[in-house]
């Protein structure tokens, strides 16, 4: 188990950022890593942009290749 430490700065600077350019985007997240993946999709959320995320390299290019997504 990792533990969680609170961070000095309650503000960091990817969250203070004016990110209002990718407002709507979409992008496509491909990890094995679960934790890495709920990281972004939290992230692309406070962003605003719409993401989908694939623990699979094959799971997410098949996404890509016949979902046809705008990315």
């Amino acid at each position: 188990e990792i533990p969680l430490i609170k961070s000095e700065n309650p503000n960091p600077e990817y969250l203070l950022s004016d990110h209002n350019f990718i407002k709507g985007k979409s992008c496509v997240v491909i990890d094995d890593n679960q934790t890495n993946l709920k990281i972004f999709k939290h992230l692309f959320k406070y962003w605003k942009m719409k993401s989908k995320e694939f623990e699979s390299p094959d799971e997410g290019i098949k996404y890509i290749k016949f979902k046809n997504p705008i990315l």
